[in-house]
């Protein structure tokens, strides 16, 4: 609720204002509570497999929406369509995005992550070694 009450309020405030000092407290807001909800253990439809998903492939399709919808919108050369084209194709440019990003994740941050990431396994080892007896006094020493 906070979120939609600072985005109306973008509307009305000096643009330079939009983008930080009105969305960053109901970001915050947000941002918090998800965290609480999740150290609390709460099942939210953010740990649903399609959010777990879109997720992975967030980095990869930052990296590639800009060059995807670009280069999608040269090959068009300013042709207009109808509002139901429109509509098609913007999903049309959604899917080669989320297809690009997902690429990306499978095919280059994946195998990368497994190169040269560390295992978060313990080195402990598996069978407990035996102590070495200790001396019940002094003269034993």
């Amino acid at each position: 609720m906070l979120c939609a009450l600072g985005y109306a309020t973008g509307f009305v405030v000096p643009f330079q204002y939009t983008f930080v000092t009105v969305t960053i407290v109901p970001i915050g807001a947000l941002i918090a509570s998800v965290a609480a909800s999740d150290v609390a253990g709460h099942h939210t439809w953010l740990r649903s497999r399609p959010m777990v998903w879109l997720g992975e492939i967030s980095f990869g399709f930052y990296l590639v929406q800009g060059v995807t919808i670009f280069y999608l919108r040269s090959l068009l050369n300013g042709a207009t369509y109808s509002v139901p084209a429109s509509i098609l194709l913007i999903i049309g440019f959604l899917t080669a995005s989320l297809l690009g990003g997902w690429l990306l994740y499978r095919f280059v941050e994946m195998p990368a992550m497994r190169r040269f990431s560390r295992s978060r396994r313990t080195t402990e080892p598996t069978t407990p070694t035996p102590a070495e007896p200790q001396p019940t006094s002094l003269r034993a020493l």
